[in-house]
């Protein structure tokens, strides 16, 4: 006995249409100095490494958490100096969060000594922490 296939007008029958592409670029561009507002009111100092576009819903940023640790904001100075404390891929996860805790303080030169990519990937909400861990 054979199985009987749904009528064409069915809702089984019809083809789903594939989910929306959620496009979500890397955050910020190759070379933006960040200044991280820390939750206790200090700042610390970030350089934007690269950025990979590779996949539209997942864009990430190359970041590297310079040593600094300061009341204020760091000056172009300490992005020109890259005293590297960690150098990690940053996707979209968490970035909402501290958005309002990050600031273009300016922007220099990628170096070609610079690092071009890391085996660390991680979520926003925690950058800076590097920092205080330093302290």
């Amino acid at each position: 006995m054979s199985e009987r296939k749904p009528a064409p007008d069915t809702p089984s029958a019809r083809t789903k249409k594939p989910p929306k592409t959620v496009v979500r670029p890397p955050k910020f561009k190759p070379g933006d100095c960040l200044s991280i507002h820390l939750p206790d009111g200090r700042y610390a100092a970030a350089l934007v490494l690269a950025a990979n576009h590779s996949h539209a819903e997942h864009g990430l940023d190359l970041i590297a958490v310079l040593d600094f640790l300061s009341p204020d904001k760091p000056a172009i100075d300490v992005f020109r100096g890259r005293k590297t404390l960690d150098v990690a891929w940053y996707h979209y996860m968490g970035f909402r969060a501290v958005k309002d805790r990050l600031e273009i303080v300016g922007e220099v030169e990628i170096l070609q000594s610079d690092p071009k990519d890391s085996n660390v990937h991680r979520r926003w909400n925690g950058i800076g922490e590097q920092a205080l861990s330093r302290s």
